[in-house]
């Protein structure tokens, strides 16, 4: 547990852990490169020793003199109390020996170790000299092994049969240098060991005061920031790692406070009713708006953490719109019906929406309320109205059966009046049969006039079109000519320089056989030659395949030459149209004479037309004569309706009597309708 929360105590082991670990290691190589160098020197020591008293025995041992020998081995006793020899012959027994009490015995008997016993048996089959250490009755001996080899000198002895003749055996008692060297190996491991602890501590003090303290107060200062304190401030000293990690995060931690405060700003800036849940559907924010919605007389802070559906309906587990865009992930509209805390009844429309972080993970929902209560009372005052309306309407047919009645009064009036309108209608229709005659000469003497005025300026439109049209024509049958002479000469030079280069190629193409028939003949005089005309056979060859490139290219250049034909021909079918455009610009200044001759006609048609306009107007004369005739009779007439409409505004003041009755009872209605629309 310890391990896994402190990062001082993980540091620690691991840096103890990692320098006790090396530094083994190094001790450990180190004993071992230690040990190795002083048991070499031991060995180096014992072969020096090995070589010195064989050299002694060497001598008497040659020349076959045993108590020489024996003497020798007498003096190594006496001498080297610390060393015991062993001279062996080829089969294995002991022939000389500090130990008299072994001589003439197997050495592999006397020998209790059987290590070196096996050294001693492989040593007669093969020469080696070799040692080793063994431990014996409690001291470190060194035993040596080294085979006397039989050579030249000795065969007056031993003859030639037995390639080795014995060995020389020795036990060198080196417990005290093994002890020496053992004693001085512990204490540099104990010196090691001393150094390490002291390393080790050395290493966790300063890591503890340069690391550990440092990043315990960034802990430190980071723990506050999460529990809610912003305030915080990260003054790192240095220009280190942890001093930049320290401002890094002390900056961090101010755009943390920047944007929670934008959030925070966002979030109490909101004028609606607003509730905000997480992805585990639990709020996370509500403000009072939303309280006061629904009249809940605690703070919103007490709500948080509660479900949506606890909230709302007092269900735990009911499905809200909220809830349904987080399981959905994705916007929901609605309109509800809720209870207030206080039993009243509020109809609102819900928005939800999911809202992500930027990693597209969800993270809740943020809903929105609109109180609509108002809303649905006007329709229900809407619908109230509607039923006023329809009495009214009930007492507008009564007033409009009222004035039915009184309509039929004012036509029986009518009636009366329409008697003396009867003479009135039948001058009234003289009259109006001179005013047609009148205005049909009118009809005519305008119409006439518009046409002439018409003529007359499509006379002179045509007219300046017509000059138009001329010069135009004149220009561009100029332009036509001159460009047809010069394709036409360009088009003749054309085919004359294409007939040139056609009779050029007729001769390049005859050239080119006979080059070929020649190219042939020579190949077969070349080869009727031999060998001698071998390299006049490669030269006819080639000069065969350049008459073939040469007819190749002379066709190509034929058919690009034909093409340049054909598109002279081409052009002189296009030089023929371009006689015939030139022949269109002649009919164009023909039309053009045409229209000047038509335009000579309209204004003769003018002419014609201001005559005809004269004649109607002496017929508008008469006319106007006799509606002068017919005027007193009109006045008469005008005066009997005089006095039949005075009759008839008396009626219709009833009428008008009526209307309003009707007036005012529309307007209670529209008085009504306006009621309910200003609270919608």
């Amino acid at each position: 547990m310890l391990l896994s929360r402190s990062l001082n105590f993980k540091i620690t082991v691991s840096i103890v852990t990692i320098t006790f670990l090396v530094i083994s290691c190094i001790m450990t190589l180190e004993y071992a490169g230690v040990k190795k160098l002083m048991t070499d020197e031991i060995r180096s020591s014992a072969h020096m020793e090995t070589g010195l008293i064989y050299m002694g025995i060497e001598k008497p041992m040659i020349v076959g003199d045993n108590k020489g020998t024996a003497d020798e081995f007498s003096k190594i006793k006496s001498k080297f109390g610390h060393i015991t020899a062993y001279m062996t012959s080829y089969a294995g027994n002991i022939t000389y020996s500090t130990d008299d009490t072994t001589l003439r015995k197997d050495f592999a008997a006397v020998e209790a170790d059987k290590e070196l016993a096996g050294l001693h048996v492989r040593g007669l089959k093969q020469p080696i000299e070799e040692a080793i250490f063994i431990d014996q009755n409690g001291k470190k001996i060194l035993g040596s092994v080294f085979s006397i080899a039989n050579q030249r000198r000795c065969y007056h002895c031993h003859g030639e049969s037995e390639p080795i003749l014995g060995q020389l055996v020795m036990k060198l008692d080196v417990t005290n240098a093994w002890t020496a060297m053992e004693n001085q190996l512990l204490r540099s491991s104990i010196m090691g060991a001393v150094g390490l602890l002291a390393l080790i501590a050395f290493t966790v003090l300063a890591i503890r005061h340069f690391l550990i303290r440092r990043i315990s107060r960034l802990v430190a200062n980071a723990g506050q920031v999460a529990a809610g304190n912003l305030a915080v401030e990260f003054d790192q000293q240095g220009k280190d790692e942890l001093a930049t990690l320290s401002t890094d995060i002390g900056k961090m931690v101010a755009q943390l406070k920047d944007k929670l405060g934008f959030s925070e700003g966002v979030l109490n800036g909101i004028a609606a009713p607003c509730l905000i849940i997480g992805a585990d559907k639990k709020i996370l924010w509500l403000n009072q708006h939303l309280c006061d919605l629904l009249e809940k007389t605690a703070k919103p802070q007490s709500f948080l953490g509660l479900t949506s559906g606890k909230f709302l309906w007092n269900d735990e587990n009911r499905e809200t719109t909220a809830v349904r865009a987080v399981l959905h992930r994705k916007k929901f509209v609605a309109e509800r019906e809720l209870p207030t805390e206080k039993g009243n009844l509020r109809y609102v429309t819900v928005t939800a929406t999911p809202f992500f972080d930027m990693d597209n993970t969800l993270m809740g929902s943020v809903t929105f309320w609109n109180d609509i209560t108002e809303i649905r009372k006007n329709q229900r005052q809407i619908e109230k109205n509607g039923a006023m309306v329809a009495r009214v309407a009930e007492n507008a047919g009564e007033i409009a059966t009222h004035l039915a009645h009184i309509s039929d009064q004012l036509l029986e009036r009518i009636g009366h009046t329409s008697e003396g309108t009867a003479n009135q209608q039948n001058r009234i229709r003289e009259t109006a049969t001179a005013i047609e005659a009148m205005n049909a000469s009118i009809v005519d003497v305008a119409r006439n006039a518009g046409d002439a005025s018409g003529n007359a300026d499509q006379a002179r439109q045509r007219a300046q079109s017509g000059q138009k049209i001329t010069d135009q024509s004149i220009e561009a049958i100029a332009d036509v000519r001159k460009h047809t002479t010069t394709m036409s000469t360009g088009l003749h030079d054309l085919g004359s320089k294409a007939q040139d280069v056609g009779k050029i190629l007729g001769i390049i193409s005859d050239i080119a056989d006979q080059t070929n028939l020649l190219a042939l003949n020579a190949a077969i005089e070349a080869a009727r030659a031999g060998e001698a005309g071998r390299g006049f056979a490669v030269v006819a060859d080639e000069v065969r395949k350049l008459a073939e490139k040469t007819m190749q290219a002379t066709m190509e250049v034929s058919s690009a030459v034909k093409g340049i034909q054909d598109s002279a021909q081409s052009n002189i079918a296009l030089m023929d149209e371009t006689d015939a455009s030139v022949q269109q610009g002649v009919e164009l200044v023909t039309q053009a004479g045409e229209a000047l001759q038509e335009i000579v006609t309209q204004v003769m048609q003018t002419a014609d037309m201001i005559g005809i306009i004269a004649t109607t107007a002496e017929k508008q004369s008469a006319a106007s004569e006799e509606i002068n005739g017919n005027i007193g009779t009109v006045d008469s007439i005008a005066l009997d309706i005089s006095n039949a409409m005075t009759e008839l505004g008396v009626t219709a003041r009833e009428v008008a009597q009526m209307a309003a009755d009707l007036r005012e009872t529309i307007a209670s209605m529209s008085n009504g309708n306006g009621n309910g629309h200003s609270g919608s």
